[in-house]
């Protein structure tokens, strides 16, 4: 699974975390979603919409930056750009930037995004530089780019303060995701076994292997993903999607943001039975 589409997930699932992270007030009624700017072919890793009606709120505008691009500014400029243009949008905007560390940022930074910068509509946020814990949902983003050494605590630190299943259900999905080496009882052995019993791996069976371990945890997070954009599926569809293997899975996972209705994934997974 792609590091943006863990974020996304992330996000969509906590969508106060954005303010939590700007260290503003959250702004109830905004919506999480990938938007596509059809005129250059892009995709923002998410963008939060106002509540209707709310002309004072900006839209934030989302990206995910973890490997290093020295174009990443004039890039995300010119997108946002493109994006108002075609929206006719007239509302304050801002571009908030996620890094892992300062290394991944763009090294010099222009004149003119510097003025963006101190203006506030441009946000950098580097991971690494979380100093607390304020809340389950920035400790899951701390567990992403924390060293291994240091996953142990920060798994503890979570725990500490929140034992819900949505946030156990994160924390092994990270886990899985950000050591794929590991073996199931390494993972396992981070939770005690009330922890356990409370995420949807253990409430399924203890699958044998790392691999079906993997598949386990990908169609939780992509059923709850599905349910929130579209409802209920029909249980011939549920069926069609629990059967899917962890790399088409991941595959669901990045075309899901593409999808306007229902149909669109319907037709999907048609595809690939028909295959």
């Amino acid at each position: 699974m792609r590091t943006d589409t863990l974020f996304y997930q992330i996000f969509q699932t906590f969508p106060t975390l954005l303010f939590e992270l700007l260290r503003r007030p959250p702004v109830p009624g905004y919506t999480f979603t990938s938007v596509e700017v059809k005129e250059k072919s892009f995709r923002f890793d998410g963008i939060f919409l106002p509540p209707p009606g709310n002309t004072d709120a900006p839209i934030y505008f989302l990206e995910v930056q973890f490997q290093p691009n020295p174009h990443f500014y004039a890039q995300f400029i010119s997108e946002i750009c493109l994006y108002l243009n075609q929206q006719k949008w007239e509302q304050e905007w801002v571009g908030v930037a996620i890094f892992p560390n300062k290394t991944v940022d763009v090294p010099s930074v222009s004149p003119f995004h510097r003025d963006l910068l101190a203006r506030g509509w441009l946000v950098r946020i580097y991971l690494d530089e979380i100093e607390e814990m304020s809340s389950p949902e920035m400790g899951i983003l701390q567990l992403i780019t924390c060293p291994v050494e240091e996953a142990a605590a920060v798994v503890e630190k979570i725990r500490s303060v929140s034992s819900e299943g949505i946030i156990l259900e994160f924390i092994r999905t990270v886990l899985v995701y950000k050591f794929p080496h590991w073996s199931r009882e390494e993972i396992e052995r981070m939770f005690t076994l009330d922890d356990l019993r409370k995420t949807r791996v253990y409430q399924e069976g203890r699958e044998e292997g790392m691999q079906e371990g993997r598949r386990s945890e990908a169609l939780a997070l992509l059923s709850r993903l599905v349910h929130r954009k579209f409802g209920t599926l029909p249980q011939g569809r549920l069926d069609q999607l629990q059967s899917l293997s962890l790399d088409r899975l991941e595959a669901l996972a990045e075309a899901l943001l593409e999808f306007n209705t229902i149909n669109d994934l319907y037709q999907w997974l048609d595809s690939i039975n028909a295959h």
